[in-house]
């Protein structure tokens, strides 16, 4: 009679849920994993008390909880998260409800709220935009607009966009709002709206702030109705140059320039925090969502936002059949987790440079 050596599953000492009645030791053999746990009930349906050898990992891969997609994956920042935003599936994360300062990537809520706006018919891009002297004192990174001058709506955005103008973000938050508090209360309303339960804001353009405050989970949730309802902001977040007043700049952002088919978001810096980003990228009918925060420099935010969008478009391959993105034979179907439409609610503490 044939024997067979059993085979031997290594898994992280973490994997133990003693209040379920059961735990997965390091180096237990498929049989003792498996073929010994006791009876469990999920969700009211009884789970059998042996699975077969030929499925034990495969119930690990579709089924324990906590697995990431890219496991693999060591990120030197404070917080991260992947999403393919075809599919929705969330395919890695990192202390993704950590909150930090927001810094300037605070400028896409207001980037926002402004295409909305417009959309709306509250207001035109060729509107002039008169610039108030509270706007024209503001400092950190600026397109140099001057008090008393009047600039086109349009070019203030673009300012926003690539180059991460404090100062155009109060005149845009004036004009819209009225005021830059009555705007700001519209941010936050919005941040509610989308599931942005962990994240306060207290200016339009990220500068240092008490209690302003967001997460990675939170940045991805707006990234990705801010590219859903409006694919046409990519025109101007993967410009790499602006020019106003003959000063001309380059867009920080330097995945636009170093990696392959980028084609924006949004940094930011402050001290607090670190560098932040949040980047997309598009290969094929694949775009993929990263969120960075809390680099130390900028190479390290840059390093690490290609490294894992690298992993992710590994993990996601095209499926001709079927003209949306699948999981990678290499990847099992159950990595990753769908977004939920139910988000965990809290508001605490928190900008801004690029």
């Amino acid at each position: 009679m044939l024997t067979r050596s059993p085979a031997t599953i290594n898994l992280p000492q973490k994997f133990r849920y003693p209040e379920r009645g059961f735990f997965v030791a390091p180096a237990m053999t498929i049989e003792e994993t498996f073929f010994r746990m006791p009876r469990m009930e999920a969700g009211g349906i009884p789970i059998a008390k042996r699975i077969p050898g030929p499925f034990a990992i495969l119930w690990i891969l579709l089924l324990w909880p906590g697995l990431s997609a890219a496991g693999d994956i060591r990120l030197a920042v404070r917080s991260a998260i992947l999403m393919d935003m075809t599919t929705g599936r969330i395919l890695f994360t990192h202390n993704a409800d950590d909150p930090l300062p927001p810094a300037s990537i605070t400028k896409v809520l207001s980037l926002y709220l402004a295409d909305e706006a417009i959309r709306n018919g509250k207001v035109r891009p060729t509107d002039p935009v008169r610039i108030s002297r509270k706007a024209g004192q503001t400092g950190g990174s600026r397109m140099f607009i001057q008090a008393g001058s009047e600039i086109p709506l349009k070019e203030l955005l673009k300012g926003m966009a690539v180059v991460s103008a404090n100062d155009a973000s109060v005149a845009v938050a004036e004009y819209i709002g009225g005021n830059v508090e009555e705007f700001v209360e519209q941010m936050n309303r919005k941040a509610r709206e989308l599931g942005m339960n962990r994240s306060f804001f207290k200016n339009p353009n990220g500068l240092p702030a008490r209690g302003q405050l967001t997460t990675a989970r939170d940045v991805m949730i707006l990234a990705k109705d801010y590219l859903r309802r409006f694919p046409e902001s990519l025109d101007l977040h993967s410009q790499q140059y602006y020019t106003h007043r003959d000063i001309t700049q380059r867009n920080r952002n330097s995945l636009l320039r170093n990696y392959p088919d980028a084609d924006g978001l949004k940094t930011g810096w402050i001290a607090k925090a670190g560098y932040h980003i949040v980047a997309t990228a598009k290969r094929g009918n694949t775009r993929l969502i990263a969120v960075v925060m809390g680099a130390k420099t900028y190479e390290i935010r840059a390093r690490e936002t290609e490294k894992l969008l690298d992993e992710g478009f590994r993990m996601v391959r095209e499926d001709p059949l079927r003209d949306r993105p699948v999981l990678s034979e290499s990847y099992p179907a159950g990595y990753g987790r769908v977004v939920s439409e139910s988000r965990r609610s809290s508001r605490e503490d928190s900008g801004s440079r690029s």
